[in-house]
C-alpha cells in the first residue's frame, strides 16, 4: 500500500465503511438488536472529514450515547429538536435501509444508513435542514457487546 496521505485516508474510509467501491453494496443492520448498546457519537459536515470523525467517535465512549430496545421491537433514539428518546424502527425501500418512526421509509424524520458494521455505523438525515444542523452521525461501539 502507498504511504501517500490520500491513499491512507481512502484506505481508512474503506476500512470503517464510510465509502465503498463502485458497485459495492454496504452491509446494513438487519435487526434493531444489532444497534442496542453503548456508542461513541460524533458527526461531520464535510465528506472530507468522515475518516477523521469516525476515528474520533470512539473517544466519546467516556460519555456514550445509549441505544436501548424499544417497547415494540424497535430502538430508542432521539428525534431532531424533540426532548427525550422515542422508538425508531428499521425500514427498507429501493435497496436502502432507514431508521425512523413508524411509517413509510425515507420520511423526513428518517435517517439513511450510509454504512453498518458490528463496531460502527453511519447515519445521514433525510431532511437536509436537519442534516445541516446535526451532520452525518458516526456511531462507534464502546467496549464489547
Amino acid at each position: 500500500m502507498s504511504n501517500h496521505p490520500a491513499a491512507l485516508t481512502l484506505a481508512a474510509a474503506l476500512a470503517v465503511g464510510l465509502v465503498s467501491l463502485p458497485g459495492a453494496q454496504p452491509a446494513m443492520a438487519q435487526t434493531a438488536d444489532q444497534l442496542v448498546g453503548r456508542w461513541g457519537l460524533a458527526a461531520y459536515f464535510r465528506d472530507a472529514d468522515a475518516a477523521k470523525v469516525a476515528s474520533a467517535a470512539r473517544g466519546f465512549c467516556n460519555a456514550p450515547y445509549v441505544i436501548a430496545r424499544g417497547p415494540n421491537g424497535g430502538v430508542m433514539l432521539n428525534r431532531p429538536d424533540e426532548p427525550g428518546k422515542s422508538e425508531h424502527v428499521l425500514k427498507t425501500s429501493w435497496g436502502k435501509t432507514y431508521i425512523g418512526p413508524e411509517g413509510e421509509a425515507g420520511g423526513p424524520k428518517d435517517r439513511e444508513f450510509v454504512s453498518f458494521g458490528p463496531d460502527q455505523f453511519v447515519l445521514r438525515w433525510i431532511d437536509p435542514t436537519v442534516g445541516n444542523r446535526y451532520g452525518v452521525m458516526v456511531f462507534a461501539r464502546c467496549g464489547r457487546r
